[in-house]
């Protein structure tokens, strides 16, 4: 697949996926663990990501989704879904986006951005295939602006680009 970046500046992704995997998946039983009505108000969503070059001779670099829902009941918070899904992508013209300086690599933000995209909506479907029912619909991903999460990083980031650790 090829993507096109917004500006002329930036080289635009040509990549496909390698992988899509669960590491960690666990459910509860809402009735058994929580035992009450259900309010959608109560349902917090904890979301984050960690990407990483896996292997720069192979030209991969993967993105670790984390996702936690909890719902709250009084004062506590029982968590109900944990999973940790991975993508895996090979980056066909890695050495024009992906950028290595001082022993460190670099990605454009726009360009992380995109691939965080994809991997989020990635593990939407992936959330939604292992669970069924009335929950299903409730304990998913919201709609989530990639562009947010990858700036909120703001530590790996440095002139419009994501530093990998």
């Amino acid at each position: 697949m090829e993507v096109k970046a917004k500006d002329k500046e930036t080289p635009g992704l040509i990549f496909n996926i390698v992988e899509i995997r669960g590491v960690t998946e666990e459910k509860r039983d809402f009735d058994y663990f929580i035992g009450t009505d259900f309010d959608s108000s109560k349902v917090k969503l904890n979301l984050s990501f960690q990407p990483s070059i896996i292997n720069s001779d192979k030209n991969l670099l993967e993105i670790f989704i984390h996702t936690r829902t909890s719902y709250l009941v009084g004062e506590k918070t029982t968590q109900v879904f944990h999973y940790d899904i991975v993508h895996v992508f090979h980056i066909a013209n890695f050495s024009e986006v992906i950028k290595k300086a001082k022993e460190k690599y670099s990605i454009d933000l726009d360009n992380l951005a995109i691939l965080t995209s994809i991997s989020i909506s990635g593990t939407r479907g992936f959330i939604a295939a292992r669970n069924s029912g009335p929950m299903n619909a409730v304990f998913t991903i919201p709609a989530v602006n990639p562009q947010s999460i990858v700036s909120s990083r703001k530590k790996d980031i440095k002139k419009g680009r994501f530093y990998f650790d």
